[in-house]
């Protein structure tokens, strides 16, 4: 069961092709780290870089093949944990010939409250305007007194990029933020980062509560990388917390991962005058 993010207008695909695609997501497929390290790579708290990620690699090679195997983490120093049974929730034949293989916006929200509103943070997740490459440079690691803090500082040489290609990624903080259906307290215009002040996503708000990707039990895992540039972070992460509000965590910490893909442009959901046609209990069937 997948649902629907939206339609997405002038989303460019593999080929340079620029068209519109319907954009999904499905339920968690389980709780893991965003990435993993040794302790010799920014204290095993894994790198920031979605392109090289060990999440994206179970995603588009196990998890979208269809195929056992891969590594999973869960905790730093590359701490394994065993992965889904990717032969029985992977995506078959026929689900694959409906994705669009998609270059997905990779660019960084500053940790920092400035990007607490949705329209800078979209910003912020499609363009190159927080300097990525600068988050992380071999140069700028700091030792956190007495190790705290410690691995959120950069040892790692990995280039960071603005732009990924491929088949399965995760939900962007946006994607989170615009699914809400409250409109009585303005959710859109309120700060969405855990630290705002407007606490209309957190503590007791409406907004994450009528926001249908909202989950109160489990933390979830976006795309987006965070940056600090003042700090050097190197394994900050974007995600969803269980209380509502979009954080930045490290890597190696275990949120919920929930795989998105785009459709191709020419699937169609097939006919049905059933008035409750695309609820849970009688959901859309798409056909090519």
């Amino acid at each position: 069961m997948w649902r629907i993010i939206g339609v997405m207008y002038n989303v460019e695909d593999e080929n340079g092709n620029i068209g519109n695609h319907l954009k999904i997501i499905r339920d968690d497929i389980g709780g893991y780290s965003w990435d993993s390290s040794p302790k010799s790579i920014n204290e095993g708290g894994g790198v920031n870089e979605w392109s090289t990620s060990s999440i994206e690699k179970v995603l588009n090679e196990n998890y979208y093949k269809k195929e056992a195997g891969g590594i999973c983490y869960a905790g730093s120093e590359e701490t394994v944990k065993k992965c889904p049974d990717w032969e029985k929730i992977g995506i078959n034949d026929e689900a694959r010939s409906m994705i669009t293989k998609i270059k997905w916006p990779t660019g960084a929200s500053n940790t920092g409250t400035y990007y607490t509103y949705l329209d800078k943070l979209y910003k912020a997740e499609r363009t190159n305007e927080n300097d990525k490459k600068n988050g992380c440079t071999k140069d700028s690691y700091v030792s956190g007194v007495g190790g705290y803090n410690k691995f959120y500082y950069c040892t790692d040489e990995v280039e960071r990029k603005y732009d990924w290609t491929g088949y399965v990624g995760l939900m962007y903080p946006t994607d989170y933020g615009y699914a809400t259906f409250r409109t009585s307290d303005n959710c859109i215009e309120k700060g969405i980062y855990d630290g705002s002040v407007d606490k209309k996503w957190t503590e007791g708000g409406t907004c994450n509560t009528n926001d249908w990707l909202f989950d109160n039990i489990i933390s979830q895992w976006t795309i987006t990388a965070g940056s600090d540039n003042t700090k050097k972070y190197a394994s900050q992460v974007g995600f969803v917390g269980d209380n509502g509000g979009v954080g930045y965590g490290i890597a190696r910490y275990i949120n919920a991962i929930r795989p998105v893909v785009y459709l191709n442009s020419d699937v169609k959901i097939e006919y049905n005058e059933d008035p409750t046609y695309g609820t849970i209990t009688n959901p859309y069937k798409l056909t090519t």
